[in-house]
């Protein structure tokens, strides 16, 4: 630790772009958990979408089945009841409305082994898509289980490093102090070093004044970009 205040300010500047990098590296680092977790939805939701095509044929096929069997019911009580009539019109009648029944069982028929052609091909797709998807889902597991291990241990360096910030910030003055957290409250890097007579963050030139202060550790902001300077000693 530097021996005297201006000496401690530049300690608590270094401080911070060390803390703002490590800020950084866990965001990074919990956006790639998140990136993990969305492929693992988008894979899981693939196979959940292909597993319920299979499942919405298979009630299509149900329903055309119930209505076959509707028909072929209807059909056996118009044939029993034509051994009893006598009327030939009506025994006629009989005979088109259950020929018009076969009709329409022989259609639905068709669309019923049209669909379950379709269910064997889902289901042997999805049978593929599911084995594809395993050894997919299992690599993303190990690797969001990693991400999850390195943001907690990311995590717990940035809780320490705010501890040890409250810890620096006690041997700092608190004029310069309550300069430097005002300009850092809002968002941008709150100082920056003068070199050869400019700001090394945009580069500004620095009236000659300004910068004979600065070297006597007179701490004041760019004129350009009201960041406070200082120089190393």
């Amino acid at each position: 630790m530097g021996e005297n205040p201006y000496d401690r300010f530049i300690q608590l500047v270094d401080f911070d772009l060390h803390y703002a990098q490590s800020e950084k590296k866990f965001q990074a680092q919990a956006h790639w958990c998140l990136e993990l977790e969305n492929q693992k939805v988008a894979a899981q939701a693939e196979v959940a979408t292909a597993r319920d095509s299979v499942h919405q044929e298979k009630k299509q096929a149900a329903l055309l089945e119930l209505e076959i069997t509707g028909h072929a019911q209807e059909i056996r009580k118009k044939q029993a009841h034509l051994d009893t009539v006598r009327d030939a019109r009506e025994y006629a009648a009989l005979e088109h409305e259950i020929a018009g029944l076969q009709k329409k069982i022989a259609v639905l028929e068709t669309a019923f082994f049209e669909i379950w052609d379709r269910i064997s091909a889902r289901e042997e797709a999805l049978k593929i898509l599911q084995d594809t998807l395993a050894g997919r889902l299992d690599a993303l597991t190990q690797q969001q289980d990693g991400c999850i291990q390195e943001q907690k241990k990311l995590e717990q360096e940035l809780a320490q490093l705010a501890q040890d910030r409250v810890t620096l910030k006690k041997n700092v003055t608190p004029e310069i102090l309550a300069l430097y957290e005002s300009r850092r409250a809002q968002g941008d890097e709150a100082a920056a070093e003068a070199l050869n007579g400019s700001c090394n963050a945009c580069g500004s030139t620095l009236p000659s004044g300004d910068f004979g202060a600065i070297k006597r550790h007179v701490v004041m902001p760019c004129q350009r970009c009201r960041r406070l300077l200082f120089v190393r000693t």
